[in-house]
């Protein structure tokens, strides 16, 4: 019942604020479960401008809770920023809806974790909005390196030097960018599935899918080792 309770509360103060702010979150409170095989649980929120203008909006990363090993990052549509990043912004067009995703790497550990994200327009960071990501990871035996992202699977994952990209849809390019976001790689030539990285050093990357539909483009984390 208190649990209800504060679940209650937090909606109702974030739907109050979302009417000052000129945008909202859908939805303000989003469970994602994993287990230890997992190298990257994305946890999925739509962020809606509900205005006819373009609305920057900022965000700070607030870790409430998780294992030591445990890192996370947060995604939006067009780029992601690196764990280090606890605060960022991205650009939320008229009447439209962007994804802003937050990613949890644990690290073969099982445990719990939230993250609040708080977003605001900018330049008024007094209007505050709030979103709430929940991840559990459980124990597995099994080791789980296919990394499945709507229809687009990498594999291995993670990789020494070739990586197999399969998609169910036309791809335009791939676009490969460090933990800085700085772009590294660009991949446009589609004449098979495997694709060579031994030109870059060891770390973690993230591939953003551009489609020829005009679709918008989805980041896949992808660790060198």
């Amino acid at each position: 019942m208190k649990r209800f309770i504060v679940l209650f509360t937090f909606l109702l103060i974030t739907f109050v604020l979302s009417a000052q702010t000129g945008f909202h979150m859908l939805p303000n409170v989003v469970e994602g479960i994993g287990d230890t095989g997992n190298l990257d649980i994305k946890i999925r929120a739509d962020v809606v401008n509900e205005t006819d203008t373009i609305i920057e909006v900022g965000w700070e990363r607030i870790v409430m809770e998780m294992p030591d090993v445990w890192s996370t990052y947060v995604c939006s549509d067009i780029t992601c920023a690196p764990p280090s990043a606890f605060f960022g912004s991205f650009l939320l067009p008229p009447n439209d809806t962007v994804n802003l995703d937050c990613h949890f790497l644990p690290e073969a550990t099982a445990g719990n974790g939230k993250v609040i994200l708080k977003l605001f327009p900018i330049p008024d960071t007094s209007r505050v909005l709030l979103m709430e990501y929940n991840c559990t990871v459980e124990l597995t035996s099994a080791q789980n390196n296919f990394v499945d992202n709507s229809n687009i699977f990498i594999y291995p994952n993670p990789t020494k030097n070739d990586v197999t990209i399969v998609s169910s849809r036309a791809v335009q390019k791939i676009s490969i960018l460090n933990s800085l976001g700085q772009q590294v790689k660009e991949i446009r030539s589609f004449e098979n599935d495997q694709y060579s990285l031994i030109d870059l050093p060891a770390g973690q990357y993230f591939l953003f899918i551009e489609e020829k539909n005009g679709n918008k483009k989805e980041a896949i984390p992808l660790l060198k080792l």
